[in-house]
Formats: structure tokens, C-alpha cells, sequence
């Protein structure tokens, strides 16, 4: 290797040094955003919580299933798996990660509800959301 080459090689490595530090800087520069939201989430989520902790002490004493529909037990015969991914790059083998543990999930969850239910499977849609998880 010629003495141009190697200093080719040391500029080259330090542009990707370069990247990978603004990189890091625009990342670092958006947490307190992501933690604002966060903690706004938080909020609400405890609030549905204690919200849906009052409806089922209320509802616990009393037998309205038979009065409602939507209460009724009844055979799984769909299964809709939410699965959400990132939008962006820069994620490595993520998307990939989240959709193969979303198949086999559901997989087993298939199987185990055909077990109790005696033999018939239900079918499995999923609902996708962010690009990458698309793709």
C-alpha cells in the first residue's frame, strides 16, 4: 500500500468519525424532548389506569355479563397483533428483530388458544405500524 492510499484510508476514517460524532450530538440533542413526551404519556396512562381500576371494583360485585354483549365469553376465531417499528434508519437489525418476535408470538399464542378451544386455529392479521417494520 502506497503512502497515498494510507493517508486516503486515515481521512476516510476520520470523516466517519466525524458522522458518527454529529450523529451521537443529534441524538443526545433530542432526549429531552423524548423524555418530555415521555413523562406526558406517563400522565395519561396513569390516569386511564386508575380510571379502568374503578370501573372493574365498581363492576366486580356484579354479574352483567349475561346483560352485555360485548362481556359475553366467546371462541377466539381473529387475532390482530399490533406491531410497531421505528420510522427511521440507523436501527441495525431491529425491525426485524420486533417482526420475527411478533410471528413467533402469535404462533404460540395461536396454538395455544387451538389447544383449548379443540383443534380450530384462528387467523392472525397484523397491523403495522412505522415503515421500516412495513418494509
Amino acid at each position: 500500500m502506497s503512502t497515498r492510499e494510507i493517508k486516503k484510508h486515515i481521512r476516510t476514517t476520520e470523516q466517519i468519525a466525524r458522522i458518527t460524532n454529529a450523529m451521537y450530538l443529534l441524538a443526545a440533542s433530542k432526549i429531552p424532548k423524548v423524555r418530555k413526551r415521555r413523562e406526558q404519556a406517563r400522565r395519561y396512562f396513569t390516569e386511564v389506569l386508575h380510571l379502568v381500576s374503578i370501573a372493574n371494583a365498581t363492576m366486580k360485585d356484579k354479574d352483567i355479563s349475561t346483560d352485555i354483549s360485548l362481556l359475553m365469553r366467546r371462541p377466539i376465531r381473529n387475532m390482530l397483533y399490533v406491531v410497531i417499528t421505528p420510522d427511521r434508519g440507523f436501527c441495525g437489525g431491529l425491525p426485524s428483530n420486533i417482526n420475527r418476535l411478533a410471528t413467533t408470538s402469535a404462533q404460540e399464542q395461536q396454538n395455544h388458544i387451538a389447544q383449548e378451544s379443540g383443534g380450530k386455529l384462528p387467523t392472525i392479521q397484523y397491523l403495522t405500524v412505522g415503515k421500516k417494520g412495513r418494509d
